[in-house]
Order: structure tokens, then C-alpha cells, then sequence
């Protein structure tokens, strides 16, 4: 009856008297056997404790065996893990500079990031043309832009220094100069709408060159934006020019006659854009330059 019930019992195999006797003999001396045998917790008899005490009562032991470590698995020490590089420390690489000497880096993938209000300021390919006179702050809102959006601005003065001492502009008349100045900088625009990405000029515009450049910005599916830059006050307008330096390499300051015969070589513009006026602060001026690049 005993056996017919071990035989119904789920999972348990039933076994004979010899293999049973078997079983209990191997369980004292420490082997194991895959079955589970109800043991006295008052007494140690798995296979370590026998076999300590055999070493224990053991005449003919010499001398003490080492411990026998019981640490598991999860006790044993783990194996070290290898330091990271340092991207610092690496071969080739400079060290980290300090923060007085780091440089920003205009980073466009990562400008609306860091600054979500710019996030929709420029979203189409667009050549933004910064004009006007000298001294009417046009160069400075250019920077500025460039500086939130990561768009690359390109001043005309500053290409002409960097041709001048290599004696590029020394035998050039004045249509012939103008031509080089505007083709320099569409090329560098055309540049820019090639690779998707948009381009800011720093230089004056008159209609004819506003009409070349918006037939460049339609060939590849872009837009031209133009922000013209006056001062309301002549005194002001003139106080400023006189006042600033740009150190410009390779180019010289201009004066106020400079600015009068500007004035009368570049009319009053008639194509679509912009005007801020010099005498507001530069933030707000900035501002509706954000506003017209983003709705128009």
C-alpha cells in the first residue's frame, strides 16, 4: 500500500529497499545522491562536515590542512574591471582647457538645444544679407545671429583684408572690384545652399545684386532675406563711426566721408526687407529679426 502510494505521488520515483539503504549510506558519507533525505539539524552530516571531523580524529595526520574556503558563488571577489579611457588622456588628444581659455564653438546641430527659443528662427535655406552704411550696426546684429544660430556669417571687409596683402585688389578698378567683391561672396553663399544649410552676408546690397542673389536662393529651393540697417540720428550715425575700431586684419578704418559717397553710390533699396533702426537697443532689433526670418 505504502509502495502504491509513493507510486502516485507526482515527481517521486519509487525505489527498492537495497537502493534505499544505498541512498541513506552515501547521504552520512557525504556523496551526493539526488534524493532528498530528511536529516537531524541538530548534528552536521552533509560530506564537509564528515570529512572535517575524519581530518580532525586522524592519527596519522602530520600536520593541520588549510582551511577549506566556504565562500559561494556570489561570495567569491570579482575580477577587476579595466579603467576607462579618459577622452582627456587618450593619445593625440589635448587636455581639457580651463574656462578661461575655452573658445565657443558654434555648434548648429546642438544651438536650438541649448536655446529653444531659436529652435524655428531659420528652418528653410535662406541667404540673410545684413546691409547698410557703415557705422549703422549691421555687422553687429550679423554676428549676434550667427553667434544664436549657428549659421555661418561672411563679412565683405574681412575677405577683402585677407586678399589685400597678397596684392590681389592693387591693379583692379572699381567695376572690376565690385564684381570680385559680390562674386566672393555668392560663391561662399552658393556654397552653403549646395550642402542644405543657409548662409548670413555682412556687406552692402543695391537691387541689382538683392536680384542676383534671389535667383541663387530659388535654384536650390531657397530664400532670400534681406535686413536693412539705418540711424535715424546723423550725429549718433556719425559719433559711432568715428568712435569704433574693428581691427579688421589687413583693412583700414573708414571715416565719415567714406559713409557720404557710400551714400550716394548705393540708393535706397526697393526690393522686400527689413529696417531696424540703430538708435533702438540691439536686442530689440534682434528681435524683429528673429520674427522676420521665422514668419517670413
Amino acid at each position: 500500500m505504502a509502495d502504491d502510494r509513493q507510486a502516485r505521488r507526482p515527481g517521486v520515483v519509487p525505489r527498492s529497499p537495497a537502493v534505499l539503504a544505498r541512498t541513506l549510506r552515501h547521504a552520512v558519507r557525504g556523496r551526493g545522491t539526488g534524493l532528498r533525505v530528511r536529516r537531524d539539524r541538530s548534528r552536521r552530516t552533509d560530506g564537509r562536515a564528515a570529512h572535517r571531523r575524519r581530518r580532525r580524529h586522524d592519527p596519522d595526520r602530520s600536520r593541520p590542512s588549510p582551511p577549506r574556503s566556504r565562500a559561494g558563488r556570489h561570495d567569491r571577489p570579482r575580477a577587476r574591471r579595466p579603467t576607462p579611457l579618459r577622452h582627456d588622456r587618450l593619445p593625440g588628444r589635448l587636455r581639457r582647457r580651463p574656462p578661461s581659455l575655452q573658445v565657443a564653438r558654434l555648434d548648429h546641430a546642438h544651438a536650438p538645444r541649448r536655446r529653444p527659443h531659436l529652435a524655428n528662427v531659420v528652418t528653410v535655406k535662406q541667404i540673410i544679407a545684413f546691409t547698410g552704411l557703415p557705422g549703422t550696426g549691421k555687422s553687429t546684429l550679423a554676428e549676434q545671429l550667427a553667434t544664436e544660430t549657428g549659421v555661418p556669417a561672411f563679412a565683405g571687409d574681412w575677405l577683402l583684408g585677407a586678399l589685400r596683402p597678397h596684392g590681389v585688389l592693387g591693379g583692379l578698378d572699381r567695376p572690376a572690384f565690385l564684381a570680385m567683391y559680390y562674386d566672393l561672396l555668392g560663391t561662399l553663399a552658393e556654397r552653403q545652399l549646395m550642402l542644405g544649410q543657409s548662409a548670413i552676408l555682412d556687406c552692402l546690397v543695391n537691387e541689382e545684386i538683392a536680384e542676383r542673389w534671389g535667383e541663387l536662393a530659388a535654384r536650390y529651393d531657397g530664400q532670400l532675406r534681406i535686413v536693412e540697417c539705418v540711424c535715424s540720428d546723423e550725429g549718433e550715425h556719425r559719433r559711432r563711426l568715428e568712435g569704433r575700431r574693428r581691427g579688421i586684419p589687413g583693412w583700414h578704418e573708414v571715416g565719415w566721408d567714406h559713409v557720404l559717397r557710400m551714400r550716394s553710390e548705393y540708393p535706397q533699396l526697393e526690393s522686400a526687407r527689413l529696417t531696424v533702426d540703430a538708435m533702438e537697443t540691439v536686442e530689440r532689433n534682434l528681435g524683429l529679426v528673429r520674427t522676420f526670418l521665422r514668419h517670413s
